[in-house]
């Protein structure tokens, strides 16, 4: 099987911290990898995020996910993430 590596060119970059609970909008369809800068983070595509039913990210991990209409993320106690758009 041949592979190829691309390139994908940024759309955009959204930046920001969650204290308790955050609903990140404006992704749906697209391509984004949510990266956790700072704090403990759990991120739930379907519904609202809990330490239970979200995906755990601790600092310097990277989740890529394809958008949903509303992205929920949570933290234990404050948290620093950045969400990558990618392009075509």
């Amino acid at each position: 099987m041949y592979t190829k590596t691309g390139y994908r060119s940024v759309k955009e970059i959204k930046r920001g911290t969650v204290t308790t609970a955050a609903t990140i909008t404006g992704v749906a369809g697209h391509d984004i990898d949510i990266v956790c800068l700072t704090g403990n983070m759990w991120v739930n595509p379907l519904i609202t995020a809990a330490q239970a039913t979200g995906i755990p990210l601790i600092p310097k991990e990277s989740l890529p996910i394809i958008g949903t209409s509303t992205l929920s993320i949570i933290s234990d106690t404050s948290a620093t993430y950045m969400i990558i758009v990618w392009g075509e």
